[in-house]
């Protein structure tokens, strides 16, 4: 799953996404389901992530989505 499939379907992964990143509120999906391009700052901010393991961890998360066939719905 790519980032541009995970940005169309981050309403129906909020789920997914509150389970990997538990300290993310609704409030905080709300502001990415409007720019993705947002989640790397939220995981810097929330967890101290550094930009790059910030988007490390979104593309992990993507990746394992994908074993779990999360984007074949």
């Amino acid at each position: 799953m790519n980032r541009d499939t995970l940005q169309d379907r981050l309403k129906q992964l909020r789920a997914a996404v509150i389970q990997r990143w538990g300290v993310l509120t609704d409030k905080d999906l709300d502001t990415v389901d409007v720019k993705l391009a947002k989640l790397p700052g939220l995981l810097q901010e929330k967890y101290g992530y550094t930009r790059e393991q910030a988007n490390k961890e979104i593309k992990l998360f993507c990746s394992d989505l994908q074993a779990k066939g999360q984007n074949n719905r």
